[in-house]
């Protein structure tokens, strides 16, 4: 048997979730909820810690660019296209620098649209050809063009042999690279981006890159995918991006919307990406559907899909004393401990066990007094020690009374100690979570129990 401490889980992330469209009541509920758990004494992210959070550690929306910036672009491209012919350098390298740091945070949307991602490759070849000119420094442009549009390959119609040779030689020698994973429940062929740019599809994609910061998304569909911002310096750095999260997930506040019921099945998964990136134990995910409001309370692990301990069900028009104490029963229900232990409720085999056991040692002592009585009976018949033929069968009879009481008294306090175990260790609930295992191998069979004390 082993005992196993089980840790108090007592932060919470309350999650409204809306199917089709955006949740409305669920956002009421949801405050509700994070009111009630935090009156229990647990630990409950507020709404703004949770945006907070989920932008800095999971990704951020996609917005478009400035269209004043990508004017600009346009423009200067067409003027610096002169200033190359008239080999106007410092005016090349001022103009670029300038643009470039306003494009920076920019550029999952500029490489978005064909004629700005191509206005702004041209620049970076106008660059590094000012650069290699003016004082020899071409191949730090060129790594810098590398960061600002992952996998540069200038125009070789417009740009000089000399600029295309110094391209190819800086990105065959790049210094780190990106490894963009989807997960394992994603479709294939989802569309990979750096920076805005296409770098492969799921469910895997490596580009290399210089040192510096990027943005990574996955597209599974027309629409731009949230940006994760990641760090890169002279290794590799690995991305694993959740499409179905992407898709789902609104930051401000934070929820998830699912375009269908069928859609909801990624939900343990979503919501265990969340836990673990805010730091919740639990996640309490308020589900507005078709018929109502429905609350389901996960468990977050350290891998994996979260674990749904319990759900409760809303009725339409359910007030605040309602969902007040369906969340008390739902934050029991995670909470090792309390009335509603997340292990579920008593399992009668522990019960039953106990009680047939208990018969079991009834019927021993009542034989055993039996015995008692009978070989009593018996050693009046002799005499010093010495019994007559006669008496053969009643000592063989007192015999078989004394092994039956032991085999009953036995037996009977095996059982009534294995139903009592039971009783206080098994609990119903999904099997995995099932405190006692029973197997056979090789050198026989065995029941282990794991529980705390």
């Amino acid at each position: 048997m082993h005992a196993s401490a089980i840790a108090r889980a007592d932060s919470w992330a309350v999650i409204p979730v809306g199917i089709g469209e955006a949740p409305s009541r669920a956002l009421s509920v949801a405050a509700t909820s994070a009111a009630t758990l935090e009156t229990s004494g647990a630990t409950v992210f507020q709404a703004a810690q949770l945006t907070h959070r989920v932008e800095n550690e999971v990704s951020q929306p996609f917005s478009p660019a400035p269209a004043e910036l990508v004017a600009r672009l346009d423009q200067l491209e067409h003027d610096l296209a002169v200033a190359v012919a008239q080999r106007r350098h410092a005016e090349i390298l001022s103009a670029t620098r300038g643009l470039f740091d306003e494009l920076r945070p920019h550029l999952a949307a500029i490489h978005r649209s064909d004629d700005a991602s191509a206005d702004l490759s041209n620049l970076c070849g106008y660059r590094v050809f000012a650069a290699q000119a003016a004082d020899r420094s071409g191949e730090a442009a060129a790594r810098e063009c590398f960061e600002l549009v992952p996998r540069f390959s200038p125009d070789r119609g417009l740009h000089r042999p000399e600029v295309l040779e110094l391209v190819a030689r800086v990105g065959g020698a790049l210094p780190g690279a990106i490894v963009v994973e989807s997960s394992p429940d994603d479709p294939p062929n989802c569309t990979v981006r750096v920076n805005g740019v296409r770098v492969g599809q799921s469910p895997g994609a490596r580009v290399a890159v210089p040192a510096g910061a990027y943005a990574v998304q996955l597209e599974c569909r027309s629409e731009p995918g949230r940006v994760h911002r990641i760090q890169v310096g002279t290794g590799d750095v690995s991305v694993r991006v959740r499409a179905s999260l992407d898709a789902a997930l609104v930051s401000r506040p934070v929820s998830l919307v699912y375009g269908s019921s069928s859609a909801l099945s990624s939900l343990p998964g979503d919501v265990a990406e969340l836990g673990r990136a805010v730091g919740a134990d639990r996640v309490l995910a308020v589900v507005e559907g078709p018929s109502g409001v429905a609350l389901r309370a996960f468990a977050v692990s350290d891998s994996g899909p979260a674990r749904q301990l319990r759900e409760s069900t809303l009725a339409p028009g359910s007030d605040d004393a309602r969902i007040r104490a369906s969340v008390a029963a739902l934050a029991g229900a995670g909470r090792p401990g309390t009335a509603a232990d997340s292990r579920g409720s008593i399992s009668p085999v522990g019960p039953i066990l106990l009680g047939i056991g208990g018969a079991s040692l009834l019927a021993g002592v009542i034989v055993f007094g039996v015995t008692v009585a009978e070989n009593d009976a018996l050693l009046a018949m002799c005499v010093e020690g010495v019994c007559p033929t006669s008496a053969r069968p009643h000592a063989q009879s007192v015999e078989t009374l004394g092994l039956a009481a032991d085999i009953t008294l036995i037996g009977g306090a095996v059982v009534a100690a294995t139903g009592l175990a039971l009783t206080l260790l098994l609990r119903d609930g999904p099997a995995e979570d099932s405190p006692v295992a029973i197997g056979c191998g090789p050198t026989g069979c065995g029941v282990e129990l794991r529980g705390s004390f």
